[in-house]
């Protein structure tokens, strides 16, 4: 599962096309994508770069993708909630500032799919996976962003145990070609 994290960060970041694809940015997201397997050190070294690029929603929600990850490497309880509190504020500011950006749906996203259900992120991941199932296969879609949604919305629904809980959400959708492939890849 986190290898499907990992690979979708690395596309929809390496799909960014919206700005002109500079020395810096190149080497900022292979550091994000390094930072991406879980070096504290990488971790850092990305923050660093991306800090140093022009603000943009793309940036500061990889900045906040970041802060976040460096939860992970402290021991301190009050320092774990504030690295994600910060990373998050950022996260939610750049989809507050480009609410239809896919890029920067998906890094909140799986950012957040990551972290535990006590952190009271559920209703963002509900948000952003009501996007994707909006967006899914629309006419602008092409076949692989198609998939990503899907495996998106998959993990969406597996991230929830309670069957009461993922037949709620399941019911919402009202798509018939969307809920065929979701239940036959979340079965399987």
């Amino acid at each position: 599962m986190f290898r499907i994290v990992l690979i979708s960060l690395m596309l929809f970041v390496s799909l960014y096309a919206n700005k002109v694809e500079s020395k810096a940015w190149m080497e900022a997201k292979l550091l994000f994508q390094k930072a991406s397997q879980g070096k504290e050190e990488d971790v850092l070294t990305s923050l660093e770069m991306f800090k140093k690029l022009e603000q943009s929603a793309i940036r500061d929600a990889h900045i906040g993708s970041l802060t976040t990850m460096l939860a992970k490497y402290t021991y301190l309880p009050w320092q774990k909630i504030n690295y994600v509190k910060n990373g998050s504020k950022l996260l939610d500011t750049s989809i507050r500032i480009e609410p239809d950006n896919l890029k920067v749906r998906f890094l909140r996203f799986f950012t957040y799919i990551k972290l535990p259900d006590m952190l009271g992120k559920e209703s963002f991941l509900q948000e952003d996976v009501r996007y994707f199932i909006k967006i899914y296969n629309t006419q602008t879609q092409d076949e692989t962003i198609n998939n990503e949604l899907l495996n998106a919305i998959v993990q969406f629904f597996h991230k929830y145990e309670d069957f009461q809980k993922r037949d709620k959400y399941f019911s919402k959708i009202t798509d018939s070609d969307l809920k065929a492939k979701l239940s036959k890849k979340i079965a399987g």
